[in-house]
């Protein structure tokens, strides 16, 4: 996450708004081809590998899906060149057509590295993921300092270094798997990973559309530069979610185990507890950009992208959403209705593509990321209205209390529109103390926050050599 963020705070210096558009059009189309035509190989193969124990079946398993892999990947790559015109309508750009010829390489790299990673996971090598991220993030960095800081390289460097990226680190994917490595083709155990995976992608797709359709349209109604500063507002609200895939990868299943063991009080209290929180933090970071949103922008990406302090502003309050939106969302796969986030899931991927076909003309990029809180605040209530048809009851003020409260300090601030200091950290001040005083944030949570820091501490201190250290600074 941090590479990624200083890879684009170097980007956004050395290239114009278009070129960089241009490369964030490119990366999308590849993302969404690869994905798209995976046909749900990268769920179904961690959960085929792991369920079985006979290595000889891991192998064949393992051999078919990559030549299956690469057969689509070269079959996608060809038929994508063959239907350029296409982009070359939707996309009037120059800066993306010279684009389109890395197009076979990178979906060909996407896909592979995308099955790779879910072939180590379904052999519980999360060691080797991690290894192939780092050294995909730390290379991409490397190569954007070396072709566009030091070589002038522009545009084409930025895509060297993305090319080069992956290819190094998706060949050590490929050598480092411990399965043998072997020219053969089951077709019955593709066709059985293909049946398990295929409904499973109509979710990833809808997901996908909700992610970055705003994207897509951005380009074709705004071309690369409207795209390069909605990119930039997005870019910190984009990292935070990566810092909930923590949280959900612990929230998930111990809710799941509180509802199957039957103890339906305590799970939803955990729910109630979750989105209050997790709206009280999110919302907190929105007051902060909208309070210091010029200076975070110039700072990080330059006075260039001042624009695209409004579209980051919503786009906060959107994570707040969205945040609120999965957890509810897992909450009902938890109780064992996994058809309901489908619904809700549909009905916001509806409503956002709508939004953008009717705000983006009138508002530009500001109007995509209004679209997609707006699809939130459809999708939430049917959330919590399948939740209470299972007797799970929802305290909707838990998570409404702190966006009010951003509203009103958010209004007076916009009304007065001074830019002092003292005031916006007076802001700041009130907000939380407000947050205290109508118990978003109880005398529970104060005392559990106290307790845990002390177990912390408590934990580092034991340790002989970080004692000692703590004992020679004091």
């Amino acid at each position: 996450m941090a590479m990624g963020l200083v890879s684009v705070m170097l980007v956004t210096r050395y290239l114009t708004p278009e070129e960089y558009g241009a490369f964030v059009l490119l990366q999308v189309v590849v993302v969404f081809v690869a994905e798209i035509t995976s046909l749900g190989l990268t769920v179904s193969v961690p959960k085929f590998i792991a369920g079985t124990e006979s290595k000889r079946d891991k192998r064949t398993l393992v051999n078919t899906v990559i030549c299956f892999r690469i057969l689509t990947a070269l079959a996608v790559s060809l038929l994508v060149l063959i239907a350029r015109r296409l982009l070359i309508l939707l996309y009037d750009s120059p800066l993306l057509l010279s684009l389109i010829i890395y197009l076979p390489v990178l979906i060909t790299l996407e896909s592979l590295g995308k099955l790779l990673k879910s072939i180590f996971e379904g052999l519980f090598l999360f060691n080797r993921i991690g290894i192939v991220d780092f050294a995909a993030g730390s290379l991409n960095l490397l190569f954007i300092v070396l072709f566009v800081v030091f070589l002038d390289q522009g545009l084409s460097g930025l895509v060297y270094a993305k090319l080069i990226s992956m290819a190094v680190s998706y060949t050590f994917a490929y050598f480092s798997n411990p399965i043998e490595r072997k020219l053969e083709f089951d077709y019955t155990v593709l066709k059985d990973v293909l049946a398990f995976g295929l409904p499973l992608q109509l979710q990833y797709i809808l997901g996908f559309l909700f992610l970055r359709i705003d994207t897509l349209m951005l380009g074709a109604l705004l071309g690369p530069a409207g795209i390069a500063y909605y990119e930039v507002a997005r870019k910190i609200p984009e990292s935070l979610v990566r810092l909930y895939d923590a949280f959900r990868a612990v929230y998930f299943p111990s809710i799941a185990n509180l509802f199957a063991r039957g103890k339906h009080h305590q799970a939803t209290k955990m729910l109630n507890h979750s989105t209050r929180w997790l709206s009280f933090l999110t919302i907190s970071g929105a007051l902060i950009a909208l309070l210091l949103g010029n200076d975070i922008i110039s700072l990080l990406f330059s006075e260039s992208y001042l624009p695209s302090v409004p579209a980051f502003v919503l786009l906060m309050i959107e994570l707040n959403l969205t945040l609120v939106e999965t957890t509810l969302g897992y909450s009902l796969v938890a109780i064992g209705a996994p058809d309901k986030p489908l619904i809700a899931n549909a009905a916001r991927t509806g409503t956002n593509l709508l939004g953008n076909l009717l705000i983006i003309p009138a508002s530009g990029f500001v109007g995509a990321a209004l679209a997609k809180v707006a699809s939130n605040l459809v999708a939430i209530p049917l959330d919590v209205l399948f939740l209470r048809r299972r007797r799970i009851y929802v305290r909707s003020e838990g998570y409404l209390k702190p966006l009010l409260i951003f509203g009103a300090f958010g209004l007076g601030f916009v009304l007065l529109g001074s830019s002092s200091l003292l005031l916006r950290i007076a802001i700041i001040v009130f907000f939380f103390l407000a947050c205290l005083l109508l118990s978003v944030i109880t005398r529970d949570d104060l005392a559990f926050i106290s307790e845990v820091g002390k177990m912390i501490l408590s934990r580092v201190l034991r340790k002989p050599r970080l004692k000692a250290s703590v004992d020679r600074s004091s």
